[in-house]
C-alpha cells in the first residue's frame, strides 16, 4: 500500500507552529471532520494555459476523472469572451465574479467596479429564478497588481452584498498570490467583526510566493472549511504578470489528510489524473506532492523493470545454454535430412551513395534481414518462466551463407551475418539482420539517352547449398515480426515513391523497385517457377532491383534560330 505521508508527524509539526499563534488554539480543536474542496482546474486552471486550445473532449474527461477521484465540487467552466480567453469559448456554462479593485475589474471584466457589481446582481437574480444556486467570487482580496493594497473593510462590505444578492457562498481569492498568514488573518477578522458566518466563506489562494498552504492553514484556524484548488496547480491569472498558479489540489489534500480532515479524495488517483492532464497539455506539473509521489512510483517501476530485465537475461542465458549444449553449427539444423530450409529475405536500402554509369555500377548501403527455422533451437516456455523469445549472438548458430552474384568487388562476393545478434523464438524461428555495403553491376542501356531508364539488380543466393537444401523464399516483413510475410521484399527506407517528395541520387530519380525469385540450373537460365522434380543442382536466386530514371531538367528545350 502506498503511504505518501505520516499523519502523526504532520500533526506534531502543526502543533508546534500553531502553539505560537495569536489564538493559541490547539490543532486537535479543528483537525477533524469534513473539509470541502472546490476543484477549479477545468475552469480557472485551463483558462490561463496559452500553449494550446484544450479540446472539449479533454475537458470532459478531466472533469470525469476528477469526480472519480472523490472531488464532489468541480468548477467546470465560465462564460467569457473567446477573444480574451479562447480556452472557454466552446462551452455554455457560466461563472460570475468580481474584483475588489476597480482597475483589475476593467482589465478583467472590461467594466467598472460599479458596473460589474450591477451585472453580478442581475445574473444572480436571474439564476435564482431558474432554480440555480449561485456562488460568488471576489478577486484581488489581498492585493491588486495595479492598485497594490486592498482594504479588508472594502472586501468585507462586498462580501455582505454578494450574500444579500443570494449567493450561497463567497470565495475570497488572492489572485496574484501576495497574501501571507498575517494578512489572511486580518481579513478574516474583519469578516468576523461584521458577523459574516464562515460557513458561507471559502478561500482561494494562488501559490506565487509559496504561501498558499500556510494561508489555508490560518484560514482553518479561523474556522474556514472550504477551499478552492486546482489539479496540478494549473492556472493563475492571465491578466496578472507573475501569478504563477493556483494552489495544487494534491498539495491541499495531502495537508488536510495529514491534519486529520476527511476530504473523501483518493490521493493516488488524483496524482494519476494530475500526471495525465500535464502530459496531455505538454506542461510541467506544479504540485510538489504529485512530483514526489510520481518520483517514488517511477523509482518503483524502474526497479520492477530492472528486476524483470535481469530475470529475462538470466532465463535467456539458461535457455541458450540448454539449446546449444550439443549444437553443431557446421551442419544444417534439420532433424530430417530431406527437409528444405526456407530462408525468407527482406532488404532495406538506407542510402544510395553513387551511380557510376561509366563503370556500370551502383554503390548502396542498407540492412539485409533473414528468417529461417532451426529444429534444434526449441524449448517449452512454461518450463522457462514463460519466455518465448531470446537473443543470442548469430555466430553461435547455423546461418545461411549468401553470395552477391553481381558484385563489382571481389571482397563482397560472400555475405556473412555472423557479427550480428539473432532473435530466436521458442518454436525454432530465427530472425537476424546485418548491415551491408554493396557495389553491384548494372546493365546500362543508353539508347534513350538522355531520357533513359536503367535497372540495377542485387542478386543473392546461398553459395554453400543448392535449392534441395536451402531455398530462398518470399519476403519476411522486418516491421511485422518473425512469422509475417509481406511484399515487396525490398524497401527504400527514405520512401522515394512519396507523392510529396521525389528523391534524386546524383542526377538520377528513383522510380521503382522490384523483387524476383528464380531458379538457376544446368540449362544456364534462371527460371521463375520451381523446377519439376528434384531440386538437386538448382540454386534459388533472390533478385532485388532498383529502377532509376535520368534526371534531365535541361534537355527539354529546342531553339529555332533564323538563318
Amino acid at each position: 500500500m502506498f503511504r505518501p505521508y505520516n499523519k502523526s508527524s504532520i500533526n506534531k509539526f502543526l502543533k508546534f507552529i500553531l502553539s505560537n499563534s495569536t489564538s493559541n488554539r490547539q490543532i486537535s480543536s479543528f483537525s477533524s471532520g469534513p473539509f470541502r474542496i472546490v476543484e477549479v482546474g477545468p475552469r480557472d486552471g485551463l483558462q490561463n494555459e496559452k500553449r494550446q486550445i484544450v479540446l472539449t473532449s479533454t475537458k470532459i474527461e478531466l472533469i470525469n476523472r476528477l469526480v472519480e477521484c472523490g472531488l464532489k465540487t468541480v468548477e467546470a467552466t465560465s462564460f467569457v469572451s473567446p477573444k480574451w480567453v479562447p480556452q472557454n469559448g466552446n462551452v455554455k456554462e457560466i461563472a460570475v465574479f468580481i474584483a475588489a479593485s476597480n482597475t483589475f475589474n476593467r482589465k478583467n471584466l472590461n467594466c467598472s467596479l460599479k458596473e460589474g457589481e450591477k451585472r453580478l446582481k442581475e445574473v444572480t437574480e436571474e439564476a435564482l429564478i431558474t432554480g440555480l444556486k449561485v456562488r460568488g467570487y471576489i478577486s484581488t482580496v489581498l492585493g491588486c497588481p495595479y492598485e497594490g493594497h486592498v482594504d479588508p473593510i472594502l472586501v468585507t462590505k462586498m462580501t455582505e452584498r454578494l450574500l444579500d444578492y443570494g449567493c450561497y457562498e463567497v470565495s475570497l481569492g488572492d489572485t496574484i498570490g501576495v497574501g501571507t498568514a498575517s494578512s489572511v488573518a486580518n481579513l478574516l477578522d474583519e469578516l468576523s467583526i461584521a458577523s459574516i458566518p464562515f460557513t458561507k466563506i471559502a478561500v482561494h489562494f494562488h501559490d506565487t510566493y509559496g504561501q498558499a498552504l500556510s494561508n489555508v492553514l490560518i484560514s482553518i484556524e479561523k474556522g474556514i472549511r472550504v477551499a478552492d484548488s486546482s489539479i496540478a496547480g494549473l492556472g493563475g491569472c492571465p491578466f496578472a504578470k507573475g501569478a504563477t498558479g493556483n494552489l495544487a489540489t494534491e498539495d491541499l489534500v495531502y495537508m488536510l489528510e495529514g491534519c486529520g480532515f476527511s476530504t473523501g479524495v483518493n490521493l493516488e488517483r488524483l496524482v494519476e489524473t494530475s500526471d495525465w492532464i500535464c502530459t496531455e497539455m505538454g506542461r510541467e506539473n506544479q504540485s510538489r506532492v504529485a512530483n514526489a509521489m510520481l518520483g517514488k512510483k517511477k523509482d518503483r517501476l524502474t526497479m520492477k523493470r530492472y528486476k524483470a530485465t535481469k530475470a529475462w537475461i538470466s532465463e535467456n542465458r539458461r535457455i541458450e545454454q540448454e539449446v546449444l549444449r550439443n549444437y553443431d553449427k557446421r551442419h544444417r539444423p534439420v532433424k530430417v535430412e530431406s527437409t528444405i530450409i526456407r530462408v525468407q529475405l527482406f532488404l532495406t536500402v538506407n542510402h544510395i551513395e553513387k551511380v557510376d554509369e561509366h563503370e556500370g555500377t551502383m554503390l548502396l548501403h542498407g540492412i539485409l534481414w533473414a528468417a529461417w527455422n532451426d529444429d534444434y533451437l526449441k524449448w517449452t516456455p512454461s518450463e522457462h518462466n514463460n519466455t518465448f523469445v531470446i537473443s543470442m549472438e548469430a555466430w553461435k548458430i547455423w546461418q545461411p551463407t549468401f553470395a552477391l552474384y553481381n558484385s563489382a568487388r571481389s571482397n563482397s562476393w560472400f555475405v556473412y551475418m555472423s557479427g550480428v545478434p539473432a532473435t530466436v523464438s521458442n518454436d525454432g524461428r530465427v530472425f537476424a539482420a546485418g548491415a551491408f555495403s554493396f557495389q553491384v553491376t548494372c546493365q546500362f542501356n543508353f539508347a534513350a539517352y538522355p531520357y533513359d531508364i536503367q535497372e540495377c539488380p542485387i542478386v543473392l543466393a546461398d553459395w554453400q547449398y543448392d535449392a534441395s537444401k536451402v531455398n530462398l523464399s518470399e519476403a519476411v516483413s522486418a516491421r511485422s515480426g518473425l512469422n509475417s510475410l509481406a511484399k515487396p521484399a525490398i524497401r527504400l527506407s527514405f520512401d522515394p515513391l512519396s507523392e510529396n517528395v521525389k528523391k534524386h541520387v546524383a542526377g538520377w530519380e528513383i522510380i521503382d523497385t522490384w523483387q524476383r525469385l528464380c531458379y538457376w540450373g544446368p540449362t544456364g537460365y534462371c527460371v521463375d517457377s520451381s523446377p519439376i522434380g528434384p531440386l538437386d543442382n538448382y540454386w534459388s536466386l533472390m533478385e532485388f532491383g532498383i529502377r532509376i530514371k535520368r534526371h534531365a531538367p535541361y534537355y527539354g528545350l529546342t531553339l529555332v534560330l533564323p538563318i
